[in-house]
């Protein structure tokens, strides 16, 4: 047998495989097309295809930053109406939710038997009257003493007491309305009896809405009487403009609050007595601010930054990069204090998609944010939906 050198064997192994793969590369050069030059042009074009964005223009405007309290709306003035003498009532003319003028009758009770004791009490006095004047007569003649004299001067004084008393039961018999409102309760009808004390109706004026608020000590200082605030009810989404008319002196304990209270005109009585609201004060007033939603900003670890459209031709232009600082902020309402301007276009969706110099396609316009009004989110456009989306999976 044959010894072989294993280093003669690898050598022709290695030898082998370089001349099949030279002729692996001469056959895929022979047999293979060339390159189309049509190729790479496409695939350029589907690199810079524009991405398409959602802008809208920077505009400056006043920017109010606010305080808000929760209220319920309250009548201007609200008594309960009580019966002040006893006795059938005989009329009771109103019901609830009708309108009262001052002075109406609102209760007359039943008075016979006050008039009968009116009666008898003027017979009283008409036979006190008489017999005092004898007495003052003889007294005069020295037939009869000064204490007789004094005697039925004092039981003519308290028979007239009495008959005054008596008149002033009777007119108590009829109550008429403390001032010009609406029948909020009725608690008696015509036909019940009615004693002393007993309530009847509630009465409300709610051509004016008052609302008491607690308001921390953080926020006091920037409350004044004579300062209008913006109220805004739950149930209807009405904002009113109201009134302070008045501002605590103490603070409340433990709470560390301040009680202020608000008026609102209410003559087409839209408000109801009951309603919750929230109240709106100011505190922080800007002109000529620059405000964007936050959600158009994009947050980097060391700093804030925006997308703007330059460079536009019809619906296609690039973005450029900015870098932003902020200051005051209301709710999803920021200002911006370096970075944009005025007339600026920003990129408000698909921002997240591009960088420096990416073109871009503007899908949507959305007309210009106003500063004083809460920024919802717009509803994206059909076209710009997949980018949302996109950057909500980022």
């Amino acid at each position: 047998m044959k010894w072989h050198d294993p280093r003669e064997a690898f050598g022709s192994a290695r030898r082998l495989g370089g001349i099949l793969l030279v002729s692996g590369l001469a056959l895929g050069t022979i047999g293979c097309n060339p390159p189309s030059e049509a190729a790479p042009k496409e695939t350029a074009k589907q690199a810079i295809k524009p991405i398409a964005v959602e802008i809208q223009e920077v505009k400056a405007a006043t920017f109010q930053q606010t305080f808000e309290f929760p209220g319920v709306a309250q009548p201007i003035d609200s008594r309960r109406v009580s019966a002040e003498s006893s006795g059938r009532i005989l009329e009771s003319p109103f019901d609830e939710g009708d309108e009262v003028k001052k002075g109406d009758l609102v209760l007359r009770v039943d008075a016979k038997s006050t008039g009968a004791q009116i009666n008898l009490l003027k017979a009283q006095v008409n036979s006190a009257k008489r017999e005092y004047n004898r007495i003052k007569m003889l007294a005069a003649e020295g037939l009869a003493t000064p204490q007789q004299l004094d005697q039925t001067a004092s039981q003519l004084e308290q028979a007239n007491l009495g008959l005054k008393q008596a008149r002033v039961g009777q007119s108590m018999s009829v109550v008429r309305s403390p001032f010009t409102g609406k029948v909020a309760t009725k608690f008696l009808d015509k036909g019940e009896f009615a004693a002393p004390g007993q309530p009847v109706l509630d009465l409300i004026d709610d051509s004016t809405i008052k609302m008491e608020v607690t308001v921390p000590e953080s926020a006091i200082g920037f409350v004044k009487v004579g300062d209008e605030v913006k109220v805004t009810f739950n149930a209807t989404g009405q904002t009113y403009t109201g009134k302070v008319v008045r501002r605590g002196v103490m603070v409340t304990q433990p709470t560390q609050t301040f009680p202020i209270e608000i008026e609102i005109p209410n003559e087409e009585r839209e408000i109801i007595p009951g309603m919750r609201a929230r109240v709106i004060v100011p505190k922080l007033t800007l002109k000529d601010a620059i405000v964007v939603s936050r959600d158009a900003l994009l947050e980097g670890v060391t700093r804030r930054e925006a997308m703007v459209l330059k460079g536009r031709d019809g619906d296609i232009g690039k973005a450029e990069l900015r870098v932003v600082q902020i200051s005051e902020a209301r709710g999803n309402d920021v200002v911006v204090t370096e970075g944009l301007s005025a007339g600026d276009k920003l990129i408000v969706l698909g921002h997240r998609n591009v960088v420096d110099g990416t073109p871009v396609r503007v899908v949507k316009e959305r007309p210009a944010m106003t500063a004083n009004d809460a920024t919802p989110a717009p509803k994206p456009s059909k076209e710009a939906g997949e980018v949302e989306a996109q950057e909500e999976v980022q």
